[in-house]
């Protein structure tokens, strides 16, 4: 089988438990290049640490530094990682990879919501996959996951990445993704109801479906050895339609950096 490209996403996103999966967005999934597509019963994948710096919640204009462990695993046909979650695949060739499973829908916390703003509260949520690998180096994701609490909306995702090697040691993958949310989702990110305008002094906002954001990003990974590799990605995210026009938008801009170490198996 080909060498190829995988899960080099962004990762709306794209991806943890507690802090860390705020970082979803920005920490892409970088498998070997050799590590092909196979049945075989045996772990292959990373795991490390990592550390990124994220804004408070969606539209927020401060920052916060969360730290926390990184992992791409596969066992066969299953797999779990930060950004599609834990799931298995259903139809996996050199071309195609189909999934689903199940992953963390990161909410938002009293403590960095607006003053008078309710908290959301996190989730779990069904998430489905499906990844065409254009070119030994090129993948096209498209995802959809359903939230099974705290919004109970639904987010779709499109993801196009693409992985070059300008050294020996140093690997560049540059990403490109869009999100659509649906009417639930962007009201319980991004709406205001009538108590919560009365204790805030916002407006009432009610969020329709539409496109939430779009994306790019540009990670890096250097391996000190055949095990070893730090990795580091900058992201940069513009919201759009009602996300970018809820009161509680202080910044239409989202930059967000991140730093791994990880070991290979």
């Amino acid at each position: 089988m080909p060498k190829r490209a995988r899960r080099a996403t962004a990762t709306v996103s794209g991806l943890m438990v507690a802090g860390i999966l705020a970082a979803s967005n920005i920490t892409a999934t970088h498998a070997a290049p050799d590590e092909i597509a196979d049945s075989t019963l045996r772990l292959t994948g990373f795991v490390g640490v990592g550390a990124a710096l994220v804004p408070d919640y969606d539209g927020a204009s401060g920052d916060r530094l969360i730290a926390g462990p990184v992992f791409d695993l596969r066992y066969g046909r299953l797999y779990a990682n930060l950004w599609d979650g834990a799931g298995v695949d259903l139809l996996r060739s050199d071309r195609l990879e189909v999934g689903a499973g199940v992953t963390y829908v990161r909410g938002r916390k009293a403590k960095y919501s607006p003053e008078g703003v309710d908290r959301l509260k996190s989730a779990v949520g069904a998430r489905g996959i499906v990844r065409v690998f254009l070119t030994p180096e090129a993948s096209l994701t498209a995802g959809v996951t359903r939230s099974l609490g705290g919004s109970d909306g639904t987010l779709a995702d499109l993801t196009f990445s693409y992985r070059f090697r300008p050294g020996k040691q140093v690997t560049l993958i540059p990403t490109v993704s869009a999100q659509w949310a649906s009417r639930r989702y962007m009201q319980g990110y991004f709406g205001i109801d009538a108590l919560e305008a009365d204790r805030s002094g916002l407006p009432a906002f009610e969020a329709d479906s539409g496109l939430k954001e779009v994306s790019a990003s540009l990670t890096a990974i250097y391996s000190f050895t055949r095990h070893i590799h730090i990795s580091g990605s900058v992201s940069l995210d513009r919201l759009l339609d009602d996300a970018a026009d809820s009161p509680l938008l202080e910044q239409r801009w989202q930059p967000s950096v991140f730093l791994g170490l990880e070991y290979r198996f």
